[in-house]
């Protein structure tokens, strides 16, 4: 995010930069992306950790950002607007991520025998030799 000391000045020229995208001006799109891409790297990256899933994070909150744009009060803050997109992005893929895995295990729980989903850290050899190969892909620790 930004230093304290600029906020005033930056939040000004953000402002600038918003309205000028507004009417048509994509120079000034990419330049809010210039100053905001790797703060928004840096909260995505953190939250998500997988570096090609962030990358797209970042890809898709700028999109996100762009699209409702006219949303934006600009009576604010850009800088926090633009940092509450991505957290709510993120916050969207875990929670899809979390009923993801969810699906997986209640397609294959009438499948695999309790012990492949109760062991959790140093399996026995022979729990994952048990496991029938088209279910192999379903391990985890």
């Amino acid at each position: 995010m930004i230093a304290k000391r600029g906020m005033a000045m930056t939040d000004s020229t953000d402002r600038i930069l918003v309205e000028d995208t507004l009417r048509g001006d994509e120079h000034a799109f990419a330049e809010l992306v210039r100053r905001y891409q790797t703060a928004i790297w840096r909260t995505v990256r953190r939250r998500l950790v997988d570096h090609f899933e962030s990358e797209d994070a970042v890809q898709e909150v700028f999109l996100r950002a762009y699209t409702s744009l006219h949303k934006f009060d600009t009576s604010r803050p850009f800088d926090r607007w633009i940092m509450r997109i991505a957290t709510n992005y993120c916050i969207d893929v875990l929670r899809h991520r979390r009923s993801h895995q969810a699906w997986r295990y209640e397609n294959y729980r009438d499948t695999l025998p309790l012990s492949a989903w109760t062991v959790r850290r140093n399996p026995h050899p022979r729990a994952r030799q048990n496991l029938p190969g088209s279910r192999a892909c379903c391990w985890t620790h």
